[in-house]
C-alpha cells in the first residue's frame, strides 16, 4: 500500500483582515493539510470542515510553500483532526451533507416554493390519508407549473430556505424534473 495522499488547501488573502466563518485558524499565509486516499474524499473532508469557504486544494508536488510563511495551520483526516499548530485554534467539524453549506449554499437563500394540496393526477392515496394533503416542491420559477400539477391546493409556501431541507436527500422539481438540491 502506497503513501496517503497529502492535499493543502489555501485561504483567500481576504481571512488576512476577516474572521474566516467556519474557522478562526484560516489564514491566507498558511495552508491546512489534508490527508485523503483520493481528492473526492478530500473534498469531503475539507467541506465538513470549512464548507467551501477555501481558495484552492493543490496535490502536495504541486504546492508551493514559500508563499504561505506561517506554514501548516493544522492536519485533518477522514477520522479528525491531527497534528494542530500552537497558538491556532484547531478545525471542528461544522457540517454534515444534510447542511446547504456542505455545498456551498448559504442556508437563507430561497430554493424552492412548497405547494401543499390534492395532486391532479397520480395522487397519493397514503399521504392525503394520513396528512390530509400532499406536499411537492418546485424551483421558484417553476411555481405556475407547480400550481396547474393540482386540483386542489391548500397552502404554498414560496419563500422555502436551503435551511429547511435535507441536503443529503435529493429533491427535484416536479415540474422541470431537475434537481433543487
Amino acid at each position: 500500500m502506497g503513501a496517503i495522499p497529502n492535499f493543502r488547501v489555501t485561504f483567500g488573502v481576504k481571512y488576512r483582515h476577516e474572521t474566516h466563518p467556519h474557522w478562526a485558524g484560516a489564514h491566507p499565509d498558511g495552508w491546512l493539510e489534508v490527508l485523503a486516499r483520493d481528492e473526492a474524499e478530500a473534498r469531503i473532508i475539507l467541506h465538513r470542515y470549512v464548507g467551501n469557504a477555501y481558495a484552492f486544494m493543490y496535490e502536495e508536488a504541486r504546492f508551493e510553500p514559500k508563499w504561505h510563511p506561517l506554514g501548516r495551520l493544522a492536519t485533518i483526516t477522514v477520522d479528525g483532526v491531527l497534528w494542530p499548530k500552537e497558538g491556532v485554534e484547531p478545525p471542528t467539524p461544522r457540517f454534515t451533507p444534510s447542511d446547504p453549506q456542505w455545498y456551498g449554499v448559504d442556508p437563507s437563500d430561497q430554493v424552492a416554493a412548497r405547494i401543499e394540496g390534492i395532486r391532479a393526477e397520480h395522487s397519493d392515496a397514503d399521504a392525503i390519508e394520513k396528512l390530509g394533503y400532499e406536499v411537492e416542491l418546485v424551483h421558484k420559477a417553476c411555481l405556475n407549473g407547480g400550481l396547474a400539477l393540482f386540483s386542489e391546493v391548500h397552502e404554498v409556501d414560496s419563500r422555502v430556505l436551503a435551511a429547511e431541507l435535507d441536503w443529503a436527500s435529493p429533491h427535484h422539481c416536479e415540474v422541470c424534473e431537475e434537481s433543487i438540491t
